[in-house]
């Protein structure tokens, strides 16, 4: 895992058992309310990161990454469409919510390395526009997911790694700088969210009937 066990219970603790169906059944439902709207709202900013300039970039990286991510997003949009009226237990909830994580992490990775290579090849005054479609284009899961610190933290890790690694080795010293700004950006809404978990774990939520 990305994150320790020791320090993701310490950042993120358990729900009291009482309410441990309440806690999984309220993400589930926080995701169906959400989620279709982030990735409906991802294809837009695939296309128009798709249109800017990409000089000496390979057709798959310039491409064929967004193309994926899109249609992968299409599909997961209709999957969370049809799931808007369905019942489901608590254990099948938990599962849901863990998937949805994972594939978060996996395409914020590769929207990630797509973005920073494309930095790495753009002419000057188009780079910026990848370091900043991606950082709007990692906000939109983040807030989607908002209920669900440890899928935050993980989205956030995959996508912002790879151009703040770009920017720290092949960057000028503005560059080096930028990279700090997505860093204070990460740690500040992981720790926000972090404490809206546990003053919820502190209230102890009547379980859902």
């Amino acid at each position: 895992m990305i994150i320790p066990p020791a320090l993701a219970l310490k950042l993120i603790p358990p729900p009291p058992a009482s309410v441990r169906d309440a806690f999984a059944l309220a993400q589930y439902r926080a995701l169906v309310g959400q989620v279709p709207v982030a990735y409906l709202a991802a294809i837009p900013m695939l296309v128009s990161g798709m249109m800017l300039p990409a000089t000496g970039v390979p057709m798959w990286a310039n491409l064929g990454i967004p193309v994926a991510v899109g249609v992968a997003a299409f599909v997961r949009l209709l999957v969370w469409i049809g799931r808007k009226n369905e019942a489901v237990d608590p254990r099948h909830a938990e599962r849901v919510v863990f998937g949805t994580a994972l594939l978060s992490m996996v395409l914020a990775g590769l929207y990630g390395l797509w973005a920073s290579y494309n930095w790495l090849h753009a002419a000057p005054a188009f780079a910026p526009y990848y370091a900043l479609l991606l950082m709007i284009g990692l906000l939109t899961p983040v807030l989607a997911l908002a209920q669900c610190p440890r899928a935050v933290m993980m989205t956030l890790f995959s996508g912002l790694t790879p151009m703040v690694l770009a920017m720290i080795i092949w960057g000028e010293r503005y560059a080096r700088i930028a990279a700090i700004l997505p860093i204070i950006m990460a740690v500040f809404l992981v720790n926000m969210l972090c404490q809206q978990r546990r003053r919820k774990c502190a209230k102890r939520p009547r379980p859902i009937r």
